[in-house]
């Protein structure tokens, strides 16, 4: 049960929730209302970084996760640490036509809608040659782009709000390690408001939030595992990646994510013109979809991709996807068949 457990939580646990068509079915998932439960949201992630996007329109949540971040030592076997959260809330309750996708060959989530007349767009990635998650809000009509931003650790750690940045830092009561998490907010036009909840933009063209997090652990040091919290790092790292144009930022991440994934192209039968989750219903009663077979095959590359990384750590029973404390054999490194199932794709 552990293994089927495993393996239907790789490669299948993200594919339920609604549906909205697309052009490109051979490498995307797309859905036609956002994620009510962690399960149905979307992953996203550049092997130390990962981020689950629920898509709402009146308050997105991402999930936050950092791939070291356990309550172990080189003594015991911890579990695997949820970070925190991401919200960015819009107030956009009455809306049409909205859909959300997945696209796999790009990394690239999006949100897309319409609320009040003007067509909104926000899309998110998670950055490996800059280090950090990327969420742009753009909308079709100049300064109609207000959102209320906030960070929030699981471990309630005190947020420290300074202009157009937010930070949190704290440590873990088992066994020390030290982690922090930060944003930094980047606005065209409009009004950007700090206070210590978060920060606020008013009527901006667009909005464009960078996020990444780092911790004391130190990989590849023997049983000195836990070193000096490189706040440093993370600070810097985001005021560069923050300096750049949202249209660098993408196509490094678009370059860098497509030279893997781009290796190996998969087609069975025609494309289907269907929403994800109506399909994987379809095939449940019976249906022959042998393009979402190959779907399959390109999401279970796209997960390990996006959960492990040269450099970085082996992709954990989870990925580097978790919502718990106290997750399911402590979503730990397990060698045995379990290491063959995350990385046979």
């Amino acid at each position: 049960m552990k293994y089927v457990k495993t393996w239907l939580f790789g490669t299948l646990a993200f594919f339920h929730a609604g549906g909205q068509t697309t052009t490109d079915t051979n490498h995307r998932l797309w859905y036609e209302r956002p994620a009510a439960k962690w399960l149905e949201a979307l992953p996203l992630g550049n092997g130390t970084l990962g981020g689950m996007v629920y898509g709402s329109t009146t308050a997105e949540r991402i999930r936050l996760n950092e791939g070291s971040l356990v309550t172990g030592t080189p003594n015991y076997v911890g579990f695997y640490q949820a970070l925190g959260d991401l919200f960015i809330e819009t107030g956009h309750e009455q809306t049409s036509g909205y859909q959300r996708s997945l696209d796999l060959s790009e990394a690239i989530h999006r949100v897309k809608y319409r609320h009040a007349g003007v067509d909104h767009v926000r899309e998110s990635f998670v950055s490996q040659p800059d280090q950090a998650m990327v969420v742009m809000l753009t909308s079709a009509t100049k300064g109609r782009t207000s959102v209320k931003i906030r960070l929030e650790d699981d471990r309630k750690s005190p947020l420290t709000v300074t202009g157009n940045r937010i930070f949190f830092r704290g440590a873990l009561k088992e066994n020390g390690m030290e982690y922090a998490c930060g944003l930094q907010v980047v606005h065209r036009g409009g009004k950007l408001v700090s206070n210590p909840a978060g920060i606020e933009v008013v009527q901006a063209d667009t909005v464009m939030i960078v996020l990444n997090a780092v911790t004391s652990f130190k990989r590849f040091s023997g049983r000195d595992v836990f070193g000096k919290l490189p706040m440093e790092q993370l600070e810097s790292g985001l005021q560069q990646a923050a300096r750049q144009t949202y249209a660098s930022l993408k196509r490094r991440h678009r370059d860098d994510f497509t030279r893997l994934f781009g290796r190996v192209d998969l087609v069975l039968g025609a494309p289907v013109d269907k929403p994800t989750y109506d399909r994987v219903l379809a095939v449940a009663g019976g249906a022959k979809d042998p393009a979402l077979d190959a779907l399959m095959f390109q999401y279970g590359r796209y997960l390990l991709i996006s959960s492990s990384r040269k450099g970085g750590l082996p992709a954990n029973l989870q990925g580097i996807w978790n919502d718990s404390s106290r997750p399911p054999w402590y979503s730990q490194y397990t060698t045995n068949i379990n290491i063959e199932m995350n990385y046979w794709l």
